[in-house]
């Protein structure tokens, strides 16, 4: 399930998706890949601030270390487009980065276009199923 604010306006909006899915989906666990807890730490603070809260806090689960502790790659890093990329993940826009990606959304905001927000969704589907698909392939899953 993809959540997108049309504007920085409707994050509050967003935000009340979010958490009445995660209520609804109450074993789920939301992984991440960043070795600082970065998806945890920005999605919490930006619920703290709308003064939204969730049951949901402690199931956040940032990967990168059983990653880094437990898998030898050739690659240059354990950023989630390098892992997924050696392991075979095929990214339908492997030029957009997530650094890329707040930038790109201003654009959108600043003049929406169709074809930008599929860009932004399609990016955002291919991070989350990455991220899947390095967890399964590596848990020998998949």
């Amino acid at each position: 399930r993809q959540f997108f604010a049309k504007s920085p306006e409707r994050e509050r909006e967003i935000l009340e998706a979010f958490v009445e899915y995660a209520s609804q989906e109450q074993n789920a666990v939301f992984l991440s890949i960043s070795g600082s807890h970065f998806e945890r730490r920005v999605i919490l603070a930006r619920l703290e601030a709308h003064g939204l809260s969730g049951n949901f806090k402690g199931r956040i689960e940032d990967v990168y270390w059983a990653v880094e502790n437990h898998v030898a790659l050739p690659i240059p890093s354990l950023q989630l487009n390098d892992v997924a990329s050696y392991l075979g993940y095929k990214y339908r826009h492997p030029e957009l980065s997530g650094k890329a990606i707040p930038s790109e959304y201003n654009k959108y905001v600043r003049k929406p276009k169709a074809s930008l927000r599929k860009r932004l969704l399609e990016y955002n589907e291919d991070d989350v199923m990455s991220l899947r698909y390095v967890v399964r392939k590596l848990t020998g899953t998949l």
